[in-house]
Formats: structure tokens, sequence, C-alpha cells
């Protein structure tokens, strides 16, 4: 599912930049020789060609001026030597710079142009006769009223070596301020007609150049060339996790579409993404994305980012010029490419790891020309995201809590948010550790678990900005964890709450008719969980199908839960009576009959109310036992906790049972009686189903659990039945069909099981049951584990023909119980249940049922009962194999769905 928000053309007034840049026109660059955005050069390199500069007398000058072996010689003679160029007609219309390479040994450390330029249209000049330059004024005074003059300065170093000086046609408004923190003023805009060079010359006031000496007669100043070129003009700087548009260079209006996608994990979770739309260079009837700039960009570099711009030189395609320099913050680029079709207009490059914390201006150099370049501020590293707010723990259980926030800060805070970095400690420990930190998605709600139970925990929490270019930041678990990507950026953590898990996640240390009502979960605050799951553990009460009931509560008797037979009805008060309204006759269970089977559940015919409220008078105490069945031919009754739990991840469950008043049965042979024997049946059986709350299976030999699909069953079975191909009268067995077949008694789908345990009808037992999803390797060894034939049907996927089911090749835990002796196991088999199953996101109904037989029965009592789901990660392997390839395909299945690994 995709939630689209659409924010275009949003109108943001930004503080804190005061960059200026004109918006230029386009320009068709001329081509030439050094691959520049070149307007006009002059190589001197005809021998002693001058090519037309210098031409009038050296007293006019104030210099010698001549040509010799490529260069253009300057003697000076005069504390003001100049040189004149000849009659040219130029456009100027963008970042104009002249540059020199020259050679000079001298005092002086400055120079300057003084351009002339021209009011005329350029088309009107091209018509105009030839004029002798060396007659024309330079005087603005009687120059001719056309003419406009502006003058430019460069530096000069004079220790005789060769060097590249620039002259640049736009300046910072105040030159001695840092690049591109003043507004660029353009010194001259015009048609250039003709230059004057003053090699060197004195400091004027204004310049922001340091102080300089006047030049020295007969020092000489070396011309090897001088080029009129347009510098690098950067406009947009895209590729990173965020992006803005504007028609303007400062960003005062900004301009984005961005695409706010919310999608869900396990159709639960939602999470959160920004889908940038990059948008191209618009043309000239639309301004509105001229300028772009990146921000939350990686600090540790690798990002691809996109320069567009002008002038940036032909890139060394096709031989031509050399590629751009970039630098981010002072530091170079790698892998600077120029687009193939517009080398001068677009290039890429990987941006390198920050190491500034002070600034990121992006910044062009022309590959041969470095003078030739332009700083930008259109470029930021990833910031520290603000810290979340509003933490609170909810959904408490035995082994985990629930944790939700808020993001905090302004939109592009939430934009540049990836995740979040969670960490938990126990009350009284001084610091934070890595191993109890869980980083999550852009998600605003998790579940920590494998916690302690009945432990205080301190909670805290911080955002994280990652590479958004990064897929795995994007793929999470159920409850939206993952990694931290290399490089991320975690903010500030949020104020500390703490929050306590519960001893258990439901006990029942008896059972009466109170103990059957829903009470809810134990925390006070609830919410929706990342699995769906509302509120937290606690006690939510028991659904009671069948033949199922508290003692002393049937058809024939009303109990309260504090009767005194001293007293006698009085005693109950506003206590909780149980009562049964209709008699429940014998052959109801599943296959027998279509009679509707009595529950406790909301307009079914077991009651639970306040005594004072009804009108029928109790004459027995409710309890303890939560009775399965009583004493009594045919009876099947279902008890299941009455809120599906956590299995899936690994669950501890302990309960006391007791197998009492068993039915007599003789033997007869030839009409004489034999022998006469007291012995119970059928059993009962702690089963996991995923089939319904109201779940019921088959009674006699199957306890109640036979036909149940989608479950597992653990039974206790006292009644030996042949047919069933039954070891002994007295045993344990692990049965499943998996999550397709109804579950069966029959030994040939059992798990594993044992005849080496107590007399299971003798007195109270207590027994565990415990599921780990990952495998001990060294229980294995146990001589207590079981792994009948059935068990390869799962290892090896065997109902692949069938259209497959579970396959436990992708991770296998250990199933244990325990009777009498709660530190030994008497049974291990192998299993791995979310395979075997299908669990509501890990979740399933708990409970126990019970039969009896036509011939033998017994009562089936539980005495206590308490449960703790474990919440374990499972380790899991890729499968070993996949359908619909080779001989594991699929066959006779037309819903491709069915089959596993699709």
């Amino acid at each position: 599912m995709r939630l689209l928000l659409l924010v275009g053309f949003l109108v943001c007034l930004c503080s804190g930049e005061d960059y200026r840049r004109s918006v230029l026109p386009g320009s068709s660059p001329y081509s030439s020789r050094s691959s520049l955005s070149t307007l006009a050069s002059w190589e001197f390199e005809g021998g002693s060609s001058r090519e037309g500069w210098g031409v009038a007398s050296p007293e006019a000058m104030g210099a010698d001026v001549y040509a010799t072996n490529g260069e253009l010689r300057i003697d000076i003679t005069s504390d003001e030597p100049h040189v004149d160029s000849s009659r040219m007609l130029v456009k100027v219309h963008d970042r104009a710079t002249i540059s020199v390479r020259y050679k000079y040994s001298g005092p002086s450390n400055v120079g300057k142009f003084v351009l002339r330029g021209s009011k005329v249209d350029v088309e009107i000049l091209k018509d105009s006769p030839s004029v002798d330059v060396s007659s024309i004024s330079w005087d603005p005074s009687t120059a001719p009223a056309t003419d406009i003059f502006e003058t430019v300065y460069f530096p000069v170093v004079g220790d005789g070596t060769w060097r590249t000086t620039y002259a640049n046609f736009q300046v910072e408004g105040d030159p001695d301020a840092s690049p591109g923190s003043k507004p660029l003023v353009r010194v001259f805009n015009e048609t250039l007609t003709q230059i004057r060079m003053y090699p060197v010359a004195g400091r004027p006031a204004g310049t922001g150049f340091p102080a300089s000496l006047d030049p020295i007669p007969g020092s000489s100043f070396h011309v090897d060339w001088i080029r009129l070129s347009n510098s690098p003009a950067v406009t947009r700087v895209t590729g990173c996790n965020g992006e803005t548009y504007s028609s303007t260079s400062t960003f005062e209006e900004l301009v984005f579409e961005v695409e706010q996608v919310t999608e869900k994990v396990n159709l639960v979770l939602d999470y959160h993404w920004t889908d940038w739309k990059r948008r191209r260079q618009a043309g000239p009837s639309d301004t509105t994305t001229t300028f772009a700039r990146s921000y939350n960009c990686l600090r540790g570099g690798g990002d691809v980012i996109t320069v567009e711009g002008r002038n940036f030189g032909e890139g060394g395609i096709d031989g031509r010029g050399s590629p751009a320099v970039v630098l981010i913050g002072g530091n170079p680029c790698t892998d600077v490419i120029h687009d193939t079709a517009h080398p001068q207009t677009k290039l890429t490059c990987i941006t390198p790891s920050m190491t500034n914390s002070d600034g990121s201006d992006v910044q062009v150099l022309n590959g041969q020309l470095p003078g030739l370049n332009d700083t930008v501020p259109y470029f930021e590293y990833a910031v520290h995201p603000p810290a979340p707010k509003s933490l609170q723990a909810s959904n408490n259980a035995a082994t985990s809590i629930d944790l939700s926030w808020e993001p905090d800060g302004t939109i592009w805070d939430a934009m540049a948010v990836t995740g979040y970095a969670i960490y938990w400690r126990e009350s009284g420990d001084a610091d934070w550790s890595d191993s109890r930190r869980q980083v999550v998605g852009n998600i605003t709600t998790t579940t920590l678990i494998n916690l302690a139970p009945n432990t205080l925990y301190e909670f805290t929490i911080s955002a994280a900005t990652e590479n958004q270019n990064d897929p795995q930041w994007l793929a999470l678990d159920k409850y939206g964890r993952r990694s931290l990507l290399d490089g991320g950026l975690l903010g500030q953590k949020a104020t500390l709450i703490s929050s306590q898990t519960l001893t258990y996640d439901f006990n029942f240390a008896y059972f009466d008719a109170s103990s059957t009502l829903d009470s809810g979960a134990d925390a006070t605050t609830i919410t929706t969980g990342p699995t769906g799951v509302l509120g937290g553990e606690g006690h939510y009460g028991l659904h009671l199908i069948g033949d199922a009931n508290v003692e002393n509560c049937n058809s024939s008797y009303v109990c309260c839960d504090s009767y005194d037979p001293l007293v006698g009805s009085a005693s109950c008060g506003s206590s909780m009576t149980c009562s049964v309204s209709m008699t429940v006759e014998a052959e109801w269970t599943k296959g027998l009959s279509t009679r509707r089977i009595p529950d406790n559940l909301p307009g079914g015919d077991k009651r639970v109310d306040a005594a004072n409220t009804i009108d029928k008078e109790a004459t027995m105490k409710c309890g303890p036992a939560l009775r399965l069945t009583a004493s009594s031919p045919r009876l099947t009754g279902a008890a299941w906790y009455a809120r599906e739990v956590e299995v899936g991840e690994g669950f501890d469950t302990t309960f006391t049972f007791r197998l009492a008043n068993p039915s007599l049965r003789c033997n007869f042979e030839d009409g004489i009686h034999t022998n006469c024997r007291s012995r119970g049946g059928d059993g009962f059986a702690f089963v996991l189903q995923s089939s319904a709350k109201t779940a019921i299976g088959n009674s006699g030999q199957g306890l109640g659990y036979g036909g149940i699909v989608n479950s597992l069953a653990v039974e206790f079975d006292t009644y030996f039945n042949a047919d069933l191909l039954e070891p002994y009268e007295n045993h344990v067995s692990v049965h499943t069909r998996g999550w397709r077949e109804d579950n069966s008694p029959e030994q040939t789908y059992s798990l594993g099981q044992t005849n080496e345990v107590p007399d299971l009808s003798d007195g109270e037992i207590e027994v565990r049951i415990m599921y780990e999803p990952n495998l001990n390797e060294e229980l294995l060894f146990d001589p207590r584990f079981a792994s009948s034939p059935f068990v390869a049907h799962f290892l090896e996927n065997a109902d692949f023909a069938n259209g497959g089911m579970a396959d436990w090749g992708v991770g296998l835990g250990l199933l244990q119980i325990f009777v009498g002796n709660l530190a030994d196991p008497v049974l291990i088999v192998p299993l791995s249940l979310e395979e075997t199953l299908h669990l509501n996101h890990g979740r399933s109904w708990v409970g126990f049922t019970s039969a009896t037989g036509l011939n033998t029965w017994q009562v089936h009592d539980l005495l206590d009962w308490h449960f703790t789901s474990l919440r374990h990660d499972k380790k899991t392997s890729p499968a070993i194999m996949v359908n619909q390839m080779g001989s594991f395909g699929c066959s006779g299945v037309d819903d491709p769905n069915k089959c596993v690994h699709t």
C-alpha cells in the first residue's frame, strides 16, 4: 500500500544565507584550441608576431614591446607601462575572465586591465570602418561618448618564474570578504572592443590587493599567452539524499517535488521514506528550477552528485581539454566525468569524506586553468538529526515491551531521518551498551524482545541519518529492525523513560469463576504494536468449549467464588458465580452431530455473573481446578487462553494437572468375569492452534485435539489404543500434521514419544513445556532426544507434490517436555513451529483439550498454569530447494501461492 503526498512549488522564506549570483542568459561559447569556453585568445606562436598587441610607439607605451620565441616581451621603460590589444568585437555576457601566463622579475605585485567597451550594438559595429586603434583616446573625458571603460586587477608575483594570473570581470561586492559570502558585482557587461594591459602597476585604493610598489624601469614582463574566457558558473548540485530547487541563487523561494511514501511491513507496520523527484533544468520559459542544491549528503563520502552550470571545459572527451576539478569543502571529488553530449554544462563526481565541519562549498575549477572557477554553497553534509520526542513504553509483557515515539524538527529534518537507534539498560546501570541497541527503520513504533521478566528497564532513542540511496535502509523485519548502515549518523538521545516487564505473560494460580473473565492488560498504556497486537499481556481469561468448565460449575450446580458452606448462598454477595443454562448430550463432538457446542463466549450457555445479579443460588465454591472433563463417558472439552500469544519466538509454560476418579473396566471371557481394573481414559493434551478460538476436536482416543487443523499437540495419554499404534497406555507424544491437514493422535504423525514417565493418573503432576526456536546442538546427544520417521516429512518438504507445506530446512528448534522433574526433560523433539503452522504474526491460541471414551473415563483437572513467551530471534538459513525448479517443483496446484519458497 502506498500513500503518496505530493509537495510541489513550496515557498519557504529561508534565512542564514547571503549568497548572490546574477541570473545570466545562456550563451554558445566559441570553440578554441585550448578547449575552454574561450571568447578570444592570443597565443603568440607566430615567431615575431605580436597578434595586434603593442603597435603604438615605445614612448607612448612606456615600454619596448616585441615578440620572440613564442612570447610577447614587454621591457619596462617607465613607471606606467601598458600595451594595447587590437580592435575586437566580443560580447561579454557571462563570467568573463582574462588569464595570462607570464614571467616577471620586479617589486610590483599587481597589474590591471582597462576594458574599453561600446554601447553601440554589435551588428552596427561590425559594419563600421576599421579604426586606427593607436589614435583612439583612452581618456574617458575625450573618448567617444559611446565608449565605456572599466578596470579589473590581477595579482603579479615578481620571482622570475612562469605563472598564470587571472583578472575577473565579476568580483565580490566586498573584496575583503570570503568567497561566496557577498553579492557578485559585474564590472563589465558590454561589447568589448579593446583591452589595455598594465602588466605591473601601483595599488589604487579599494582594489583589495596588498600594497604594491611602482614598476621599476629596466625590468621585463614576458607573456606566453593571453586568453579571454568564461569561468565556470555552477547553478545546480544534485544527487544527495535531499534536494531543493529555486528560481534564485539565494533560495529564498524553494521549489521541490517529493512523494512521502508510506508502505507496510507484514501488512501492519507503517514505514516511511521520501521519494525525491529529480527535476531537470527547465527551459527559458520556466526558471523555477534554474538553481538546485543538495543536503543530507554522506559524511563518509561516496554520493554520486551531478553538477550543472556553464563553462566547465571539454572534459578530456575525444582528447579535447581536461576534466574539471571539483572540490567540496576543499577536498577533491573523485571520478569526475563530463557529460558526453554536454561536457561544458554537466558533469558527475563522487563526493569525498567530510573533513571540515565549518564548510562544504562546491568549487568547480577548469581542468587546465584552475583560476577559472566558481564556488557555491549548494552542498551540505548530513547533520545530526534532532532527538525524537514523546517516547513512551506500552504493551508490557514478560520478555518484551513496545516503544513508540514521534519525530521532531522541521520538515527537512524529517526527510533526512532514515531510522532510529533504541537503547535500553536495567535500572541502576550506569552506561548504555551497544549490545543493548536496536536499530529500526523510519517507523514510529517497535517491540523490544528478549528482555528479562520482572525487571525495571530504562529506555532512550536517537534518530539516524543514513544513505537513502542504499536499498538496505528499507529492508526491515516484522518489528521494523535492521542494521545501522555504514556511515550512519546518530543524533542526540531523547529524554529517558522507564518501564517494567511482567513476571509472566499470564498466570492462573487457580481457577475460579473470576479467572475465566477478561481483565485485560496489566500495563495501563495500550497501543497497537508493530505486528498489529493491541495492548500488552496480563489476564484475558479463558474460552471454555464443550465440557470444559470451572470445577463445581455444570448443568446441575451453580457455584460462586466466595461460597462458605457454613453460611450458604448468602456468602456469595457480589462475588462471581458460574452457571450452565443447558444440558449437554453425550454425542455432540466433531463428526457426530451438528448440535451447537456450548461455550462461555458472549451469548453462550456458560455464564459468569455477579451473584447478586442472578436468581440462582450457589451451592458450591467455584474451583479451584479447571475441569476439562468430568468422570463420565463421551465427554470432550477444550479451554483456550482468550488471547493469541507469541509462540513462534519460543515459549516456556508450566502447569499442574490431576487425573482422578477413573472408571472401572472389567474383562469377560465366555460370559465369565475374569478381572476388573480401575484405569481411566483417555487423557488430555496441551495444544497450540491457529484454527479458531472455539476449536475442539474428536472425543475418545482423539483426546479433544484430533481433527483440529493447523495445530500441534503434546498429548498425555492414559489409555492404550492398539489401532493408533500407541506404545503403551501411559505415554507422552507430540503430534502435528502441519497447517494444511487435521491433526491426528495416530503415532504415524508423532514427532517423538516416550513412555518413560510417571504414572499420569497418580496424583498431582507438574509439567513444563519449553520451545526454543534455535537449535541447541548439544541436546541432540541427550538420551531423551527423539526423532520419529515423520520428522523427515518436514525436513525434506515431503508435501511439495501437494503444493508444499512446512519446510524445516530454513531453521530448526527444539521442543522439551518435563514431567514431574522440571529440571530434566523426559522428551526432546525437533520442531520449527513457524514453518509448521500458519501463525498470526507468530501468535496462536494456546490451551488444553481432553476427552473420555465410551467405556473408559476419568476426571481431567488443571490446577494452575502460567505462560511466558521467550521472544528469541530465530536464526534462519536460505531454503535448500525452490519450488517450480526441477524435481522440487509444485505439481497439481492451481494457486502458485500455495507453494513454498515462491
